[in-house]
């Protein structure tokens, strides 16, 4: 480094001595000056280790590989969708599919609004997906038409807006079991199901579902779940679930379609139990249920 310190220098004006800069010292300038220094990052002292930027390692929840890894033990179509009331993260088909059995979980909650002597019926409904007391719960909202709008009105409180088959579609079984739902709207309720009004009973019921319907989401930890199975028109054989399970960082609401080349309702039991064994070690990667009502 040179030196102001020659004869030379001593003779220069007061001013210019000014401009030599003593080597360790900052400036005192002006607030951008200020602002600048503050953004630099601070150094890492020797032994130091840097903490880990846990947001940009941390795995993305690969849902395409769990169906892929499915699908190669039980060749057919399936569906996953995992939300956590505001978004949701989806494998496989995204295709809107009859909802069978699961639309008894809004038709419970609308029933039960309507009517709390329906709650036998409900239990029924729920626990041993009873279609005859399902049909009640129907039947207890009016016509065809009101008891439509009512089940869409607790699907939009829950995210989603969907049309509830009024009519009978599919002769010999109901018509608001022919609704039409996606993984993810399903997904999208399950996680917003617990903030409803009157769903509280309703989700006691899920989590005491008859031991012969306890595939799938039954297979995992605290599960609240429903489903809803049965033949499509081509001769095959469809089966989904809604719910939500434990994690270690709260529950995950997780909705599973399938419908295997198999064509009958047990292999569709087994894929969905498959899926589920699946999951389960990827469910502390999976965002929580964000609503606080979980």
């Amino acid at each position: 480094m040179k030196k102001c310190g020659t004869l030379i220098a001593l003779s220069l004006t007061a001013a210019a001595l000014t401009s030599c800069t003593v080597p360790g010292t900052m400036p005192k300038d002006s607030a951008a000056s200020a602002s600048e220094t503050a953004s630099l990052p601070s150094p890492t002292l020797d032994g130091d280790t840097p903490a880990p930027d846990t947001a940009s390692e941390s795995a993305p929840l690969d849902l395409e590989s769990v169906v892929q890894r499915v699908q190669a033990q039980y060749p057919g179509e399936i569906g996953i969708a995992i939300s956590d009331g505001t978004q949701e993260t989806t494998g496989g088909s995204t295709e809107a599919v009859p909802a069978w059995s699961t639309s008894k979980v809004p038709l419970a909650i609308v029933a039960l609004r309507n009517d709390p002597q329906q709650a036998s019926a409900v239990s029924a409904a729920i626990t041993q997906s009873d279609n005859a007391s399902a049909e009640q719960l129907w039947a207890s909202l009016g016509d065809p038409a009101s008891a439509a709008q009512a089940v869409a009105q607790v699907l939009s409180e829950g995210g989603v807006n969907a049309t509830v088959q009024s009519q009978v579609v599919r002769p010999g079984f109901s018509s608001f079991g022919q609704t039409l739902l996606s993984p993810a709207e399903e997904a999208r309720f399950a996680a917003r199901l617990s903030c409803l009004a009157g769903a509280e009973s309703v989700l006691g019921h899920m989590k005491n579902v008859a031991g012969d319907q306890s595939y799938g989401l039954g297979t995992l930890p605290d599960a609240a779940f429903k489903g809803g199975w049965g033949p499509t028109p081509d001769g095959g054989y469809e089966a989904r679930q809604l719910g939500t399970v434990q994690a270690d960082g709260g529950r995950v609401a997780i909705a599973l379609w399938v419908r295997p080349e198999a064509g009958d309702y047990g292999t569709a039991q087994q894929a969905l139990t498959a899926l589920a064994s699946e999951l389960k070690p990827l469910l502390a990667q999976a965002t929580p249920i964000a609503n606080g009502c979980a």
